[in-house]
């Protein structure tokens, strides 16, 4: 997949066909789309072309935006697997912002060699969204590049969006969020230094460091697989506060089921299957030791037929 930073793009001997939007989660509403782009330009010769931003747009527009479910990063990686071709992803300026709708496309996607145009249900283009479905089939037709929307994808009988994950995730509410995404939600980070307070109970935990703009789900502990250079293992991770040691600071912490070694400073990516327990507060570290070994074999039995999709 070739990366790009801003317009213009280069040129080549095919067309493209572009789709834009923030993607966040990349969930299967997204994933509909971008088979359809990606089954358009394939018939057509061209390049399928993703066009995302670096941060969410309502940071600018609102003075704030909401936590993410797939950093940049994560978002990169996922669209590689996919076999999108390019990845253009734009700075979200006021400059970008104030870009009407016919202007973008004419100065920015034209040039560009657009053939096609495919946009989500609820798709808008343009200083204050103006560049509605209705306009920019106009513009379409104006222009003479093909343009197509593709409907919402949908989950018990409901529209899949971002913000539908968001709130299973803030229940803590697993299966509907692994449904949505249709894979497995995960967190990545890196490895670093915490309390130890797992270690001196006998299970030695990895203090992830994620992303401060990642959507974490609701506190609590969490059955899933750790992904360690490139392996798979069975994994439990605790998020929230830790009350019986009286932290006040949020983590979370994975712990490797029959693993030992020292892996501080390495990447660690965590996919979560299904949330065991809420988190509590025990009188003493010895009942939360024989809770803790009650969580291990209940992740066991849940992870015993479970198959990830480890993207």
């Amino acid at each position: 997949m070739y990366l790009f930073k801003d317009f213009p793009l280069p040129q080549h001997h095919g067309g493209r066909v572009i789709t834009i939007g923030v993607f966040d989660g990349l969930h299967i509403g997204h994933q509909l789309l971008l088979s359809s782009l990606k089954e358009r330009a394939e018939a057509l010769g061209a390049f399928a072309t993703v066009v995302t931003f670096n941060s969410h747009p309502d940071a600018l527009l609102y003075g704030a935006s909401p936590l993410l479910l797939t950093t940049a990063e994560e978002k990169r990686d996922i669209l590689q697997s996919m076999a999108i071709d390019e990845l253009l992803s734009l700075d979200f300026t006021a400059e970008l912002a104030a870009i009407d709708a016919e202007e973008f496309i004419r100065g920015r996607l034209l040039p560009s060699k657009m053939c096609e145009l495919i946009v989500g249900p609820d798709f808008a283009l343009g200083k204050g969204r103006g560049g509605t479905l209705e306009v920019l089939g106009h513009l379409a037709a104006d222009y003479a590049f093909g343009f197509h929307r593709v409907d919402h994808a949908l989950w018990r009988d409901k529209p899949v969006s971002s913000t539908r994950i968001r709130k299973a995730l803030d229940r803590g509410d697993m299966p509907a969020v692994s449904a949505m995404l249709g894979r497995f939600y995960s967190a990545s980070g890196v490895v670093v230094k915490g309390r130890m307070a797992g270690r001196g109970l006998g299970f030695p935990t990895a203090n992830l460091s994620v992303a401060s703009e990642k959507l974490l789900p609701a506190n609590g502990v969490y059955a899933g697989y750790a992904i360690l250079d490139g392996e798979r293992l069975p994994a439990v991770a605790n998020i929230g506060f830790r009350p019986t040691f009286g932290s006040s600071e949020r983590s979370f912490e994975v712990h490797i089921i029959g693993f030992s070694g020292d892996i501080y400073g390495r990447k660690l990516s965590m996919y979560i299957a299904e949330r065991l327990r809420d988190e509590e507060a025990f009188a003493d570290p010895l009942l939360l030791q024989r809770r803790i070994s009650l969580d291990l074999e209940a992740a066991r039995t849940k992870l015993a037929d479970i198959k990830i999709n480890e993207q």
